[in-house]
């Protein structure tokens, strides 16, 4: 209930491959070598490489950073990007919330000359890279939390740095300021937010909201979020703009705007960031309605190909469809080296160990349990469809109904302020956290409307009792045609506090709804 920095979290030396990294950097920055920092192209990534930018900058390493493009590079390392780096003078290469997957590509920086740490927080292979790794999910570290966002092992890193190269106020002063990072990258990678996450989110969201970072402020005006901000203003309003830079534009946008000193600058980047995240948008919704005429809901696992759909937006097609079908689905497009896809799942399948069990059909893959991200040849198209027919049979009918778990039933006099107040202080809310949902009984609707962009929302009144109560119910404006008022509906829904003008009311969020029983 009430996380603590001092006690909550834990020594970054605990980590294995943190003291060898440590030594490594100290040399190098001591040496003047040029050390490049290669990030992953998502908001965890791009946090990550920010974070670690700004300490390297402020301990005088001679740094450069390296987001790849989606499209031009791919995921991950690749020899390609090895040999340039190579030629380009690279001694030092850091990774960050990547590189647990490239073994052969270590192997090759090697041989260039190059000496690589593995910053990562993915699941791990059986081939690591022959290299410092430091990864909480390796079987031989003992490091005591194992579920931390790439940023939160890039932060590791970057706190052991700080006090080994700053003095002692100048280290706090700089780990403080930068946790609003560590929250976004969290956050936006949908780790859970239990244990060490949960600290790191909660102090990290406190600074958000008196951030420094000139980008940022301009980003939550855009976004037109300049009041409290929480998970949820960073999960649906500030991820989504700096995701959509490594989605359909460059990474080195999102990055840009986290680092700029330049307050016309972050304005221009915020903008720009906010154009691209309408894109991505539009372009999603034209790619959903492609994918549900080629639907063969008959299937376990849905496999889905269209040539001309972005590859940054195969995640999102997959996860949304996942949620719909509640079943593994994969969503492929093409690329310079064939095709290319991303993959979601519910939580009753691996879809990543499904993967891997076929790992000669692809060119790379990498990711968790429940999200991955490959690539493999045209030739094999016909052999991953075979395959993936296979992996389905696992899948049980049962399975394939989506199941909405009700933590307890609320009765009217428990509708209150107080309570809502109370269960916010179970807040950040995410995965292994979740909001408490409830059962509302026999609540008679008084009117609804339509909502929000194009009506995706739906505000509701409903009487319990003798007391009347608003709701809203996000992304079910559809719903409004189809229920009727005085009728009696079950309702699932969250407390929630409403401040408007000052003045704090209690509503509820409606999640579903069904007529009375």
């Amino acid at each position: 209930m009430s996380p603590d920095f001092e006690r909550d979290l834990h020594d970054p030396y605990e980590m294995s491959g943190m003291k060898e990294a440590v030594v490594r950097i100290k040399e190098a920055v001591g040496s003047k070598e040029k050390i490049l920092i290669f990030g992953d192209y998502d908001t965890d990534g791009v946090t990550a490489a920010a974070l670690l930018y700004q300490l390297f900058e402020k301990i005088g390493a001679k740094t450069e950073v390296y987001l790849p493009h989606r499209v031009e590079d791919g995921y991950g390392l690749s020899d390609d990007l090895i040999e340039k780096f190579g030629q380009q003078g690279v001694s030092l290469l850091v990774t960050v919330d990547c590189g647990i997957s490239n073994a052969s590509e270590v192997i090759k920086a090697k041989k260039q000359g190059m000496e690589v740490i593995v910053t990562d927080h993915h699941s791990v292979p059986d081939d690591l890279p022959d290299t410092i790794v430091i990864n909480p999910r390796q079987n031989a570290c003992r490091y005591p939390f194992k579920k931390l966002a790439g940023v939160g092992v890039a932060f590791k890193l970057a706190w052991a740095l700080a006090y080994e190269f700053l003095p002692k106020e100048e280290a706090e002063y700089f780990i403080k300021w930068n946790m609003d990072l560590v929250a976004l990258g969290t956050i936006a990678d949908v780790t859970p937010l239990a244990g060490e996450n949960r600290t790191l989110v909660a102090y990290g969201l406190q600074v958000l909201n008196r951030t420094k970072k000139l980008g940022l402020k301009k980003l939550l005006e855009v976004a037109e979020k300049k009041g409290v901000s929480d998970e949820v203003t960073v999960g649906f309003a500030i991820a989504p703009r700096l995701n959509a830079a490594g989605r359909i534009g460059g990474p080195q946008i999102a990055f840009d705007l986290l680092v700029t000193r330049d307050d016309k600058k972050a304005e221009e980047l915020a903008r720009k960031l906010d154009g691209l995240n309408k894109k991505r948008q539009q372009m999603v919704e034209e790619a959903i309605q492609e994918a549900d005429e080629m639907l063969d809901t008959s299937q376990g696992i849905l496999l889905l190909r269209k040539d001309h759909w972005h590859q940054g937006i195969l995640g999102l097609i997959a996860g949304k469809l996942t949620e719909r079908y509640h079943r593994p689905v994969l969503a492929v497009g093409h690329s310079k080296e064939g095709l290319v896809g991303s993959a979601r799942s519910p939580l009753y399948f691996n879809i990543i160990e499904a993967i891997r069990r076929h790992a000669d059909l692809f060119i790379h893959h990498g990711g968790h349990s429940q999200a991955a991200g490959f690539s493999l040849l045209e030739k094999n198209w016909a052999a991953l469809q075979k395959v993936m027919k296979k992996e389905a049979k696992v899948i049980k009918e049962k399975d394939l109904q989506a199941v909405l778990t009700l933590d307890t039933e609320i009765k009217p006099d428990e509708i209150t302020l107080k309570n809502a107040k109370d269960l916010a202080r179970f807040a950040p809310f995410g995965p292994e956290n979740e909001e408490i949902l409830f059962l509302l009984k026999r609540a008679k609707l008084l009117g609804c409307q339509q909502v929000g962009p194009e009506g995706k929302h739906l505000s509701l009144s409903f009487q319990v009792g003798e007391q009347t109560y608003r709701g809203i119910a996000f992304r079910m404006g559809e719903y409004s045609s189809r229920l009727q008022r005085e009728k009696l509906y079950d309702l699932a829904a969250k407390l929630q506090i409403n401040e408007w003008q000052s003045k704090e009311k209690v509503e509820m969020q409606v999640i579903d709804l069904r007529e009375a029983v």
